[in-house]
């Protein structure tokens, strides 16, 4: 070590020592090693060095490394300091800024201004000359006015700041002025650059704070249609197809401003649809089928108000109708999965512990809409009653996507793991009653009861009837791995909730030991579903914890085993010999081994 690394307190000139002592001091502040007293000594150096730096203009500013360094000190200077710095950074702010290697520092300082003497010099030194212009177009500048908006707004939410609401409200709008005027004429090229793209964005996250900046984006960017300078709508609803940079931008204003995006480049002058429904634009409709217009549709059903104008239910049917069984294309799996996320996302907000109908119409547009990918259409049920619908589509999902090897088992198996989801934490996980447990085998001729509806039965109980070989199957594959995850935790709480299954014991144990008792399973009545589940697995479970994705579950059944006596006997199986060797021979049987330490130690 040198000494300059072992003396943060001492400045040195030499450009590794330098290094070397930036690196020590950046350390040290970070990790609270340096007492109050030489804290303010360190700082004071430092502070000393940069201005020595920039009135010389001397290299070590604009070198990465020792530019990064710099980066994490000053987030450690006082306002006292950071002022002193902007009083000499005037005359080498432009070339700071523009240099990819020196601009980190600009964006620290950036970061570290509160007080109005370092708002005023950072805004004079932006609007000179064509200083902005030239920053706005560069991908180092662009980050140093992305950084100005969002210490802005930062400065504005805070509950005590040094300069009034008012002055940075006029300074937001001065600088977006300066960011319309130049794009202004020139949208193809901004909604193309990642310079102004990144600028742009960081104006839509701030104009909820400030109205009048939403404003310029709204009508001084988007003036689509409105005059010769600005971008054809057709032109731009087509860019959004090829261009990601674009999507962003308008994704930036759809979480600020649905209904504008909406009414001003979605659906402008489009006519209602059959039956008084409103369609997607051909602009839209005829686009590649690629990810930035999904993107940018997962964004606006995201956006979208459950009533309203252009509302959830009414906005998916749209876009269903409009690319049909294109979104059941294996190559959008992706993001058609985040489109159903975030609608369920939205669903479950809405849910209290109880049944919501407002499921319904997204349960509905899936099951009419892609019900050649799944399953064919249930009888129709009352609308009003969602959850009977639900757990209808529900059953029929598990019964064809488990059984059918034809169908495409990665999309059931994913919008499964949704539907589990939302039965047990956004309907509320409910006991399941004694009488929806077929515990007993069934005798000839027995009068079925009909007092249980199959379509009121838990979709967690399909579980324990899959065949063996189905349910390996499942433990093997990547998205099924998730569901038996699930499936075994759900069970466990159930067990836990419900003690009263324990009553019919000695049919449960004649039924269940049959299989097991050769093993040396020992199953009690109290985790008699998780017991019936993993009965699905019968010699399969070492199996699976030699598999990349099988181990998860197995990985799930342990942890779920270490602190229940009752199931010890799962860590028992494993570390019996047979299955130590097969463990031993994969790396991820080791892993599980180091994991649980399974290896008894004699």
């Amino acid at each position: 070590m040198t000494q300059a690394s072992a003396n943060p307190t001492t400045v040195v000139s030499n450009y590794d020592d330098q290094l070397a002592y930036l690196t020590n001091v950046s350390a040290c502040l970070e990790k609270n090693q340096v007492g109050h007293e030489d804290n303010a000594a360190i700082l004071d150096s430092v502070c000393h060095e940069i201005v020595r730096s920039l009135r010389e203009s001397s290299l070590l500013l604009t070198i990465k490394d020792t530019s990064l360094e710099f980066e994490k000190i000053i987030p450690f200077l006082s306002e006292k300091h950071v002022e002193s710095i902007w009083i000499v950074l005037k005359g080498s702010f432009y070339k700071l800024s523009e240099q990819s290697s020196s601009s980190y520092i600009v964006e620290a300082l950036v970061r570290h201004c509160f007080d109005r003497n370092c708002i005023s010099a950072l805004v004079e030194e932006l609007t000179t000359a064509n200083t902005f212009s030239t920053l706005l177009w560069s991908k180092s500048g662009s980050h140093v006015i992305e950084t100005t908006f969002l210490q802005l707004e930062r400065i504005y939410n805070q509950k005590e700041c040094a300069v009034t609401r008012r002055y940075i409200y006029d300074t937001a709008n001065v600088l977006a002025q300066k960011v319309s005027e130049e794009v202004k004429g020139k949208q193809g090229r901004a909604f193309r650059n990642q310079s102004t793209v990144t600028v742009l964005l960081a104006m839509s996250r701030i104009s909820s704070a400030f109205q009048n900046v939403l404003q310029i984006l709204e009508k001084g960017i988007f003036q689509l249609g409105r005059d010769s300078s600005a971008l054809d709508r057709d032109t731009f609803l087509k860019q959004l197809g090829t261009n990601s940079l674009t999507c962003r931008l308008v994704e930036g204003v759809i979480v600020i401003d649905y209904d504008f995006v909406m009414e001003e480049l979605i659906m402008k002058d489009q006519p209602r649809g059959i039956n008084g429904k409103f369609q997607l634009p051909n602009a839209i409709t005829e686009l590649p089928f690629e990810k930035p217009v999904m993107h940018l549709l997962a964004k606006l059903l995201f956006a979208a108000p459950l009533t309203g104008n252009f509302a959830l239910p009414e906005l998916w049917e749209a876009i269903l109708a409009s690319f049909g069984a294109r979104l059941a294309e294996r190559q959008h799996y992706g993001v058609l999965f985040a489109m159903l996320e975030r609608i369920l996302s939205i669903y479950r907000g809405e849910c209290s512990g109880a049944a919501s109908p407002s499921i319904f119409p997204f349960l509905s547009c899936v099951q009419s809409r892609i019900r050649h990918l799944i399953w064919e259409k249930p009888k129709d049920s009352p609308e009003s009653d969602s959850k009977e619908v639900f757990h209808g589509i529900s059953h029929k999902l598990i019964a064809e996507t488990l059984s059918d090897n034809e169908v495409d088992s990665k999309f059931g198996f994913h919008l499964l793991h949704l539907l589990l989801q939302v039965e047990n934490f956004d309907f509320g996980a409910k006991t399941i009653k004694k009488s929806q447990v077929c515990i007993k085998r069934p005798v000839i001729n027995e009068q079925p009861d009909n007092s249980v509806s199959e379509n009121d039965k838990p979709i967690l109980l399909d579980f324990l009837s899959v065949p063996s070989d189905v349910m390996r199957r499942i433990g093997f594959d990547p998205e099924g791995s998730r569901i038996v995850q699930l499936v075994a935790s759900l069970l466990i709480v159930q067990d836990e909730m419900n003690p009263a299954l324990d009553e019919d014991l000695d049919e449960n144990e004649s039924l269940l030991d049959k299989c097991t008792r050769k093993r040396k399973i020992r199953l009690t009545s109290k985790y008699l579903l998780f017991a019936r589940f993993l009965r699905r697995f019968r010699k399969h479970l070492v199996e699976l914890a030699c598999d990349t994705y099988g181990s998860h579950f197995v990985e799930t059944l342990l942890g779920l085993a270490e602190n229940r006596p009752e199931l010890k006997w799962i860590i028992d199986l494993f570390r019996a010999n047979k299955s130590m060797r097969q463990l031993r021979s994969t790396a991820p049987g080791r892993i599980i081994i180091r994991k649980y330490e399974l290896e008894v130690r004699q």
